[in-house]
């Protein structure tokens, strides 16, 4: 038995609507239809397929506030998110945004790449 690694960013920024998002996987899949299942109340966020074909096909979003996190992520921003192909998650609370994925920084060029990513995203969504 290994530990599971993640990389993770934590940028602080005041005033952000509450939301998660991530790429579709099976694993979200899952997780949706045990949801419903249980009953647990749904939280998914739709997103206008025309304000960002590709984020609507290919990622999930989450949160409490729908009309807030909606109008935050104005269509540059979900047309941004579309065609990054993000491998983590980005999770945010009113004074934070944090961005993790699988892996570990193993070597100066691990560290790089990632951290070349968060840059994207803070240049792009924050």
């Amino acid at each position: 038995g290994g530990s599971i690694r993640y990389k993770v960013a934590k940028i602080r920024n005041e005033g952000l609507p509450h939301f998660s998002l991530g790429r579709n996987s099976l694993v979200h899949t899952v997780e949706n239809a045990v949801d419903q299942l249980t009953g647990k109340p749904k939280s998914s966020i739709e997103v206008d397929p025309n304000a960002g074909p590709e984020f609507a096909k290919h990622y999930w979003l989450k949160g409490s506030d729908s009309g807030a996190v909606v109008a935050f992520l104005s269509p540059e921003k979900l047309r941004f998110l579309g065609s990054t192909k993000l491998a983590g998650v980005i999770a945010t609370n009113a004074s934070y945004a944090v961005y993790f994925e699988y892996g570990s920084l193993g070597s100066a060029g691990d560290f790089d790449s990632f951290i070349a990513t968060v840059e994207n995203l803070v240049a792009h969504i924050l």
